[in-house]
């Protein structure tokens, strides 16, 4: 039972643009966030620095401009990633492109399906991004004990670690969850249309290797 060549083709290319569209939504996003963010925090970190003039460097300073400095560099980073996802979208979607797509695809989903999620779903990930959250929120519970309630900037801070954190914790587990269920339903739906084979020799089980699970049309 297998797929007409074309329909299969066309599958894949619609894939491809659909992909090509969402990158194109991230890197407004990204673009947009980032240059934002980096201004933000640009101007209050000139403010602090040379319109001041911070005679002395406490404890409070060094917290502010640490996380200015963060801010600032996470920013950059935000606007570097829109900068490549845009110039992927400037390449134009080229049929002759699908075979390697589906190939690449193929890999993804037997890795998603087994469990190797991408680097953004794994454990060290979220652990960094968590640990990330607990500097935040640490941050902004010794400038509410130092300076009261009233100082907003420590509410802030820790109100960004928790959420940071809440996303750690329980928004990306289920996401990588999500993604391995959605991996191992499609390649199902391969294997039923018979685009892919089950590997019937040990050297293709310890292979790992999509391209042994080709089916024979292919």
């Amino acid at each position: 039972m297998h797929g007409s060549p074309d329909s299969e083709t066309e599958m894949y290319r619609q894939t491809m643009l659909q992909r090509h569209y969402a990158y194109r939504r991230h890197s407004r996003v990204l673009l947009v966030s980032g240059t934002s963010i980096f201004l933000a925090a640009s101007i209050v970190l000139f403010g602090l620095l040379v319109v001041k003039k911070i005679p002395q460097y406490t404890v409070y300073s060094i917290i502010n401009l640490g996380v200015l400095c963060f801010l600032v560099l996470a920013s950059l980073v935000m606007i570097v990633l829109g900068i490549y996802f845009l110039s992927v979208t400037r390449r134009m979607v080229d049929s002759r492109e699908v075979p390697r797509f589906r190939q690449q695809e193929r890999r993804r989903l037997f890795r998603e399906a087994q469990g190797r999620l991408p680097w953004g779903y794994r454990r060290t990930s979220r652990v960094i991004l968590f640990s990330a959250s607990l500097v935040f929120v640490l941050v902004g519970s010794c400038i509410l004990l130092l300076f009261g309630p009233s100082a907003l900037d420590g509410w802030g801070y820790a109100v960004f670690g928790l959420m940071i954190s809440f996303i750690a914790l329980f928004v990306l587990p289920r996401a990588g969850e999500r993604a391995r269920q959605e991996s191992a339903t499609r390649l199902a739906h391969y294997l039923m249309l018979g685009e892919i084979r089950v590997p019937t020799t040990v050297d293709e089980v310890q292979s790992n290797d999509p391209e042994t699970y080709r089916g024979e049309d292919e």
